[in-house]
């Protein structure tokens, strides 16, 4: 068994629970689709509809939250994932919205477009759930970054 220690396993546990929140429809399709009088209709019913886009934007849309409140300056790790996560949000919601307005039909770049954003979203908010739970205070880094420039100008 892996050795973790207790805020990885909090953090690992935070974002089981919150994933399955987020899926939670797509997972109640699946055990419907269980039923024995319901027949199968294979995974392309789950993913024709761009239900992925949405799952996407929806878990972004924490982690993005996440980032901006612990970012310090505009090019540490924390602005980059944020200005990641705002792409790929604005993106995976263009494709949808496209899709709605029935200008996207083709089923091959939904699948494709929708499962590859949703990939990178659940890393993106893994990073996201693992920062939280390790406490930065913004402001002292701040402060910390105006005074080693004040130092270096000195």
């Amino acid at each position: 068994m892996l050795d973790l220690d207790n805020s990885h396993k909090e953090s690992i546990l935070q974002y089981l629970w919150i994933l399955l929140g987020n899926i939670f429809p797509l997972m109640l399709g699946l055990l419907i689709f269980a039923l024995p009088d319901i027949p199968w209709k294979g995974f392309n019913i789950f993913i024709k509809d761009g239900q992925f886009y949405i799952y996407s934007v929806t878990l972004l849309a924490s982690a993005t939250y996440v980032f901006w409140t612990f970012k310090v300056q505009n090019l540490d790790k924390y602005a980059l994932y944020l200005y990641v996560s705002i792409i790929i949000a604005g993106i995976a919601s263009l494709f949808y919205a496209f899709f709605l307005a029935g200008t996207l039909t083709n089923y091959i770049f939904i699948r494709n477009t929708s499962i590859i954003a949703f990939l990178i979203t659940l890393y993106i908010f893994y990073k996201s759930i693992v920062m939280n739970s390790n406490k930065l205070d913004v402001h002292e880094a701040q402060k910390q970054n105006i005074q080693d420039i004040a130092s270096q100008l000195s």
